[in-house]
């Protein structure tokens, strides 16, 4: 984890060296006591946690005690992860369990009744089919009929 952060930290600097040297146009002027600010409170920072941890002159426990809030939240991750936990279980399972339930009873329900329909015309269909001569000469002159009554009809 250590090189990826020191190469971070590099390009950091490279970027904001770039822009501290070669006046590039802005949309905007940052006020002129903010970067001395943020410097300060930087060096500040490192400081004191060089003071706490590397020469233990100040009390880890007697520095966390005023920030305990800031610290609890700070362990609990600032809650992100139970926002999104919360986000998922109410917002992506519900809408998963309404597009399931739509699947099973409206679309599944479509395709049974279809196919249903279907087994029952190949049933009905099945009587039709005798293997005998007779019957299809019958079919086809009272289909030819039909068809002469039809375009009969036309004129």
């Amino acid at each position: 984890m250590t090189l990826p952060l020191w190469i971070l930290a590099a390009i950091a600097l490279f970027i904001g060296l770039y822009f501290t040297f070669n006046h590039v146009e802005a949309e905007f002027e940052a006020p002129v006591w903010l970067t001395p600010a943020a410097v300060g409170v930087a060096v500040a920072g490192i400081l004191l946690a060089w003071l706490t941890y590397q020469r233990r002159a100040i009390s880890e426990d007697a520095l966390a005690a005023p920030f305990a809030p800031i610290r609890r939240a700070a362990h609990a991750g600032f809650w992100v992860d139970d926002v999104f936990l919360f986000v998922y279980r109410q917002g992506v399972l519900m809408f998963a369990r309404a597009i399931g339930w739509l699947d099973r009873y409206i679309v599944d329900g479509i395709v049974n009744v279809v196919s249903a329909w279907a087994v029952m015309a190949g049933t009905e269909l099945r009587r039709i089919q005798t293997g005998r001569v007779q019957d299809y000469v019958f079919g086809l002159a009272f289909g030819l009929l039909v068809v002469l009554w039809w375009l009969g009809g036309k004129q």
